[in-house]
């Protein structure tokens, strides 16, 4: 897990100050289903319990259903749908 600490307010989102965000959390697909993710996220709320972070950032690739899931059950709820082109659109 690779969480960014901000230290200051967003200025897009009431996201209190500091807020922090998950940019990367990743569990091997053979050692998954073993409560890996809930373990290290449980290290991430906690440290950031410890720190006064109350607010945290996690993005979802669309169609990792399974991830959105489990990050919802943790207490997240969807915020924004982020959009991407690769490539140039006139060729």
């Amino acid at each position: 897990a690779v969480v960014a600490l901000h230290e200051g307010a967003d200025d897009t989102w009431p996201t209190g100050d500091p807020f922090a965000e998950v940019e990367t959390l990743t569990v091997l697909p053979d050692e998954r289903g073993q409560g890996l993710g809930t373990r290290l996220l449980d290290v991430v709320d906690d440290r950031l319990s410890q720190l006064g972070v109350t607010t945290l950032f996690i993005a979802v690739m669309a169609g990792n259903d399974d991830a959105q899931r489990f990050y919802e059950r943790r207490g997240l709820y969807p915020v924004i749908t982020k959009l991407m082109r690769v490539g140039d659109p006139r060729r």
